[in-house]
């Protein structure tokens, strides 16, 4: 399909899509779950020395998505790897061999060298290529579909890329105020990101990049707390939760990602203001235990990591044990790979089953004959 065709072919579906979920942020009853599916086997994400073949991919990706039943919204998300927001402190981007894998160096060999730094340009290194990607993406399609921020990993996520983490996690004990340092550096860079997509891209920006749901403008942020599992909850409350607070107050709430174990540190987490929802991992963290200590009406995505496809090859039967445990103040978004052939738990038949488990049996076969179809 021409790139210029999706606007013309998708967009009347787009609105659909986006006032259902609009209704449902709202917490209006639209029926059912929110439902994502995502073709992860077409992904344009970490592409990252041929735009041309990520403008390639993304067209089939978005032209699957579209197709496919749910409420899954076209984000363009360049992803030039989780290490994007730390790049612009200068620190040497190294590539395997392969070229599918992102790493960094630290640019600071201690806390020392960061007493005396300024804030470092927002659009450089890799957020540059991203924003510019994007760009380049919107011109190219006339605007179609909506536009992600790099990698939204969180302040101390960041920090530990920017600096040796040893240097970092001693830091906390012998020199608090240079670690506070550079977690208000690497908020303000969170934020001004954030600020410069949304006057470049308008209505198009969407600060979503994990999970893959979607928010209204002005209702939160998608945030990566994936320093949750290293930190005790007294370290967290005294280092990143007050980071974490101010970018929820300033950007309308936080949705939380997190794929590792952090059941420690959920009344940390429970203070977090506008926690709008938890990207869950099991066996890492439980739905039934999120609910039961944070006690909110909260919108979950439930997942699982490789130890939870030992216990659950398949999503359904995941699915089945929820169904029989959920608590009544979560709300669940399901978000299924659509064809992902490295994903034990999400073939057709077991996506099928799952959406007939959840009584959605017109979306199983609407499901069905786009996969035979592609």
């Amino acid at each position: 399909m021409e790139l210029k065709d999706l606007s013309k072919k998708y967009n009347g579906r787009i609105r659909e899509r986006k006032q259902r979920l609009r209704d449902f942020w709202d917490g209006k009853d639209i029926g059912r779950p929110p439902l994502s599916f995502i073709p992860y086997g077409s992904t344009p994400r970490q592409i990252f020395d041929d735009f041309g073949l990520q403008v390639k991919r993304a067209s089939l990706y978005f032209e699957k998505m579209m197709e496919l039943p749910g409420d899954t919204m076209p984000i363009f998300w360049p992803d030039m790897g989780t290490v994007s927001l730390a790049s612009v402190f200068g620190g040497e981007v190294i590539r395997e061999s392969s070229g599918q894998n992102i790493w960094i160096k630290p640019a600071f060999d201690s806390l020392e060298d960061i007493r005396n730094l300024e804030l470092p340009d927002a659009m450089s290194g890799l957020v540059k290529e991203e924003f510019d990607r994007c760009r380049r993406w919107r011109d190219l399609t006339g605007g179609f579909g909506y536009i992600a921020p790099p990698d939204m990993q969180g302040p101390a996520g960041n920090a530990i890329l920017a600096v040796k983490q040893e240097d970092f996690f001693v830091g906390m004990y012998t020199e608090p105020e240079l670690v506070h340092k550079l977690l208000r550096l690497c908020t303000d860079i969170i934020l001004t990101v954030l600020e410069i997509y949304r006057k470049e891209f308008g209505d198009a920006f969407v600060p979503v990049t994990w999970p893959h749901i979607w928010l209204p403008e002005g209702r939160g942020i998608t945030l990566t707390q994936d320093s949750l599992p290293l930190l005790s909850p007294k370290l967290y409350r005294e280092f990143e939760l007050p980071y974490v607070q101010e970018i929820s107050r300033k950007t309308g709430g936080v949705f939380m990602h997190c794929c590792g174990q952090f059941e420690h540190n959920l009344n940390e987490v429970k203070d977090i203001s506008v926690l709008l929802g938890i990207d869950q991992s099991y066996p890492f963290s439980r739905i039934e235990k999120i609910a039961e200590v944070i006690g909110k009406n909260l919108v979950i995505t439930p997942g699982l990591n490789v130890k939870g496809y030992e216990e659950y090859p398949s999503y359904e039967r995941y699915v089945s044990r929820l169904l029989s445990n959920l608590p009544g103040n979560v709300k669940l978004w399901y978000i299924f790979a659509s064809d992902d052939p490295d994903n034990p738990c999400f073939s057709p038949d077991d996506v099928t089953a799952t959406l007939k488990l959840l009584g959605l049996s017109n979306i199983a076969d609407e499901y069905w004959a786009v996969v035979k179809r592609y």
